[in-house]
């Protein structure tokens, strides 16, 4: 029998914070966006969300970026929940092989997406 606890793991983010968890893994992509003069709407369809979405995500950019500045946050990390992909510099680490600092060779990581 499992506890409240892992019952509320499992169902993953709250309703409540999935646009905070989305805006902070897209950070980067979305201040590129917002460089290049996107308003909140296309950005919010460009992220699968309704146009909408995109008066909401502002205020919430806002806030996010606050907190990266302070230091709270850091951008593009998701949180290892149930239900979020991972972030763009998940699927780098990935697709690149990781060399070793001291010998300049590759590591024993096998990159299993190159041909």
């Amino acid at each position: 029998m499992e506890d409240k606890l892992t019952e509320l793991v499992k169902k993953g983010i709250s309703k409540k914070y999935e646009l905070k968890a989305l805006v902070l893994e897209r950070y980067a992509d979305i201040t590129a966006a917002r460089q290049n003069l996107r308003t909140w709407g296309e950005i919010a369809e460009a992220l699968g969300l309704q146009k909408s979405r995109g008066k909401d995500m502002s205020p919430c950019y806002l806030r996010i970026s606050k907190s990266i500045a302070s230091g709270k946050l850091k951008p593009g990390k998701a949180v290892a929940v149930a239900g979020l992909r991972a972030t763009q510099s998940d699927r780098a680490s990935v697709q690149e092989p990781r060399k070793d600092k001291d010998s300049g060779g590759s590591s024993n990581f096998i990159n299993l997406d190159k041909p």
